[in-house]
């Protein structure tokens, strides 16, 4: 079974998790899929342990998967150095700043971040 963790920046589900000790937890205790909105997570180490990662910038039907190599949601080819929660958390901003909280780059038909 694929064990993903998932990081919201939008709604989020009612089993989310909210602080880095929670979240860490849900991974120590290998949680199949964790909801959290810890953006920390959003770090290369898990996916050695066997997690994959996504992120949504609205809702659960937003859902981006961050992973090394090619991405459909950026136009750079993402190395394992890279700091993904850096990168993902500035295009977030960067939405919200120019088109509005929950901003998702669909919506606006920007598709090349």
């Amino acid at each position: 079974m694929i064990k993903k963790i998932i990081v919201y920046f939008g709604k989020y589900p009612e089993n989310c998790l909210h602080s880095y000790e929670e979240s860490l937890k849900a991974v120590a205790s290998q949680s199949e899929i964790i909801h959290t909105t810890c953006t920390k997570l959003l770090n290369f180490n898990f996916v050695d342990l066997g997690y994959e990662l996504y992120f949504s910038f609205e809702d659960s039907s937003d859902l981006k998967q961050a992973k090394i190599g090619e991405n459909t949601w950026t136009t750079k080819d993402i190395r394992r150095a890279h700091n993904i929660e850096k990168m993902i958390c500035t295009k977030y901003y960067s939405l919200n700043l120019h088109f509005g909280a929950y901003a998702t780059y669909e919506k606006y038909g920007i598709y090349n971040l």
